[in-house]
């Protein structure tokens, strides 16, 4: 399995390389260094950071504080890597910050004293004393009351291991431990070769990547005054007597990194001694906070034999992939290690915050996702989905228990995986005193505001038995209201397809009900859904997956939702049309500023303002997901220029009087400054894909060069809500390309191409045939090579679609994709196509779906 080239490029420029002339000075100013050379890269900003001092055992210890604006919260006694000798409060600045954010919590960063002139017990010492002082004092950090846990990386991940077995034994109560690929074995000092041989990735990882043997021989001989002191445990916690009786873990490993057995020894002898264990996803190399991601993935392990009828894959042993197993990892190490896992390279250092920071808030730290998301002050959550009613329509999302794990399993994206559980939430919503939403029934979500007399609704979803379950939900809650308006957000099938749902065509005709519109919504519905409705719905399919089994190596969401409903679609033609670029009516007594947004997410939208409530609704312009330009199921191009403007408009009219953003799909942000970041990451993420791509379209690149080396800054590409769930990088490079240039990429070689089949046949012609290209197909897909082999078997396929061996072979390359992606729509794409490359095209479903 090959480093990344991207990360191999990196290595030599890595600092500790050069062990025989390396001096404690000379390391700390090459940490140093290292950490200075992403000043470019702006650093996250918490709420606040600041520095401090606590008692210790060899004087005051220098902390870094660093607090969101949630109050009470959690707190995580963070301990810096560096070889115990490197590391310091500023080398690990960014890692510290990132925590913060990702958690939601108070990080107290400790700087312990470092050898040679202080070996070990001092950094222990100081360590322990530290989180102590932090527990003694919490009121002055996360709040009295509030989870404590420690966390640390590499060395301090040797220390927050050992604090945690000294808490355990001094009655000082964690709520959990983050050990990012800790050190937990020092016998030997890393030189002893019987000691080595446990640890297969000592030998398999001794050089050319970030960390060396070399360098952690060079560490431990720094740390230890004398090489018998290894066996303490609180040097070497994995020689603990006892692992029983400490607190919930996630131990995260390094792909290419010396310390990645012992790593998971540890995890192994923790599961062992009773205690709960996840295993969080793997980075490529141990330079966690200071490395950027890679800008592809490399695939999965393949399975061992061929796929079975059914598509599951069996997994490749770890033992083919990485040499075999050491002694301490037989039996349960080795049984999770063979299941089909996304390689370390797709699992950078974003999705290790994804996997240990949910996991912290889901019981460790107290803040489970389901409570985070859902019972809010102020909200109401009724768990219950509206299910087949005789067969006629399909509700709720229903099939999906399996999102009850918070561990990602090996088959999906643990990104996505995150993300699928937070759409799992469904039920009736208190947004404010005056505005409700039900999510979860359908692909949107629709907004009821409490008028004086009656209901306003806002985008009655897709079909009408879901729109009227949804109805029935609120009134079931807040009493029996009739519905005096309902307002079509935009021209999106998802948004007015139940109407019927809610009101009678007799109501909108005569004006008993407003029905309330944006400029071109009709014009745009019908072209939409009906001029190009046959293609856009077999497209569809591949978009949302509606055929596709439920489950962890199928569909898992649709990344604006679990799912889009079946049954009945409607239509009500509106009778009040919003004409200006901003108007203002009140409707029932409630105050609606309407805002359009032509040409962006949809050709006909609006956002909305309500100011007596101090809640703004984006529609669909701002959701938690990088949107797209053009989505699979095919849409006319949408301008992201037009998107980031119309973003920046609504920021500089209502964030001033706004505490509550919602959307017509997702869950709302709040707070005005969260609300506030919120719409400028949004508004900044299309307007990057835009001018990003219109450079490097003058730079004379094709689509396909600029989506392949695209990459979003780092202030975008770690905020949760521009991950691509929904859209993707690549796919919206594309789009912005076609909008200007159309879809021919200059290229007169692209001008008048043979058709699949002509273009495959003489494909295999030149390349030997089939047999030759399956053999060599399959020796790429050993190697990973997961996107050339779907291409190559492609047109084996249209050469001869009876060619089983070809259609097996595709089909697992393209499960293999779909395993690793971070978007639900190519996530769904590579599955459904993998399930037809096996069993065929299926019947379409019923239903319309257009999002």
């Amino acid at each position: 399995m090959p480093l990344d080239a991207d990360i191999a490029r990196i290595i030599p420029l890595m600092p500790l390389q050069d062990v025989p002339n390396l001096t404690p000075v000379n390391a700390r100013e090459s940490m140093r260094a290292l950490a200075a050379a992403r000043n470019d890269i702006p650093l996250p900003q918490p709420g606040s950071v600041e520095d401090a001092a606590l008692p210790g055992p060899g004087g005051e210890i220098p902390v870094r504080i660093y607090r969101t604006s949630r109050t009470p919260a959690p707190t995580v006694v963070y301990y810096h890597g560096g070889g115990w000798v490197a590391g310091d409060l500023d080398t690990h600045d960014r890692a510290a910050r990132t925590l913060a954010i990702e958690l939601d919590c108070t990080v107290v960063s400790v700087h312990y004293r470092r050898p040679p002139e202080a070996p070990f017990p001092a950094a222990f010492d100081d360590a322990l004393a530290a989180a102590r002082q932090v527990a003694s004092r919490q009121g002055d950090f996360g709040g009295f009351g509030q989870p404590l846990a420690v966390a640390g990386d590499s060395a301090g991940g040797n220390l927050a291991a050992v604090v945690a077995l000294a808490a355990r034994d001094g009655s000082l109560k964690l709520a959990a431990q983050l050990l990012v690929y800790p050190v937990t074995d020092v016998v030997g000092n890393f030189r002893n070769v019987h000691a080595n041989r446990r640890y297969p990735s000592r030998e398999q990882n001794r050089e050319g990547y970030f960390l060396s043997l070399a360098v952690m021989q060079w560490f431990a001989d720094h740390y230890l005054a004398q090489p018998d002191q290894a066996h303490d445990p609180r040097v070497s916690p994995l020689l603990a007597a006892s692992l029983a009786g400490l607190p919930p873990t996630v131990l995260c490993t390094a792909q290419y990194d010396p310390l990645r057995d012992e790593g998971m020894a540890y995890a192994q002898a923790l599961r062992a001694a009773g205690v709960r264990v996840i295993e969080g996803p793997s980075t490529a190399t141990s330079a966690w906070g200071h490395s950027q991601p890679p800008r592809k993935a490399v695939g999965a392990s393949r399975p061992a034999d061929a796929a079975t009828a059914s598509g599951r894959p069996t997994g490749k042993p770890w033992a083919a992939a990485c040499g075999p197993p050491s002694a301490h990892a037989a039996g349960g190490l080795n049984e999770h290690l063979t299941r089909p896992r996304i390689d370390s390279q797709a699992c950078f250092v974003p999705h290790l915050l994804c996997q240990s920071s949910g996991v912290l808030r889901a019981g460790f730290l107290g803040q489970g996702i389901v409570r985070r998301c859902a019972a809010r002050p102020g909200r109401q959550h009724s768990r219950c989905a509206h299910r087949k009613r005789q067969g006629q329509c399909d509700l709720g999302p229903v099939g999906f228990s399996f999102l009850d794990d918070e561990n990602a399993p090996d088959s999906v994206n643990p990104s996505l995986w995150r993300h699928a559980r937070l759409n799992n939430l469904h039920g009736l919503f208190k947004v404010t005193e005056r505005v409700y939403q039900v999510r979860g029934f359908d692909l949107a979500n629709m907004t009821i505001l409490e008028g004086d007399s009656g209901l306003i609704l806002i985008d009655p979803l897709t079909v009408t038995e879901a729109a009227a379950a949804g109805l029935a939900l609120y009134r079931r809650h807040r009493g029996d209201r009739p519905v005096k308006a309902v307002i079509y957000s935009h021209s999106h099938v998802d948004h007015y397809g139940g109407v019927e749902g809610v009101m009678t065509p007799e109501q909108g005709a005569s004006g008993e009900v407003q029905v309330i519109a944006p400029d071109g919504f009709m014009h745009e519905a019908i072209s939409e859904n009906i001029l190009a409705g046959v293609p856009m719905r077999r497209r569809a399919m591949f978009q949302f997956g509606p055929t596709l089994e439920r489950g962890p190596r199928s569909h898992v969401d649709s990344g604006l939702g679990k799912v889009s409903g079946r049954g009945t679609v409607s239509l009500i033609a509106p009778n009040m049309i919003i004409r200006e670029p901003t108007e203002r009516h009140v409707i029932d007594g409630f105050e609606i500023v309407f805002q359009l947004t032509p040409e962006t997410e949809a050709p006909a939208e609006m956002n909305f303002f309500f100011p007596q409530e101090r809640v703004l609704n984006l529609a669909e312009n701002g959701c938690h997901t990088m949107h797209n330009l053009c989505p699979i199921r095919g849409a006319k191009t949408r301008d992201s220029l037009a998107w980031s403007k119309y973003l920046d408009q609504a920021l500089d009219a209502f964030i001033d009087q706004t505490d509550i953003c919602i959307a017509q799909h997702h869950w709302p942000t709040w707070g005005q400054a969260k609300v506030r970041r919120f719409i400028e990451e949004q508004r900044d993420m299309y307007r990057y894909l835009h001018d990003q791509t219109l450079r490097l379209m003058s730079h004379g690149l094709t689509p396909n060069e600029i989506a392949e080396g695209f990459t979003m800054p780092a202030s975008l590409r770690g905020a949760w809500h521009t991950r691509p769930y929904y859209g993707a990088i690549a796919h919206n490079v594309r789009a912005v390309y076609a909008h200007y240039l159309g879809p021919y990429d200059g290229n007169p070689v692209n001008l008048n191409p043979l058709s699949p089949q002509g273009e495959a046949v003489k494909y295999l012609e030149y390349m030997g045939g089939a047999d030759a290209v399956l053999s060599r197909a399959r020796r790429d897909f050993d190697a990973g090579d997961y996107r050339w082999v779907v291409q190559v078997t492609h047109h084996v396929v249209f050469a001869d679609p009876a060619n089983r061996e070809a259609r097996e072979l595709g089909a697992d390359a393209l499960e293999q994709l779909g395993y690793q992606s971070e978007s639900s729509t190519w996530r769904n794409a590579y599955l459904l196509g993998a399930k037809e490359l096996r069993h065929g095209a299926p019947k379409s479903p019923p239903g319309r779906r257009a999002a």
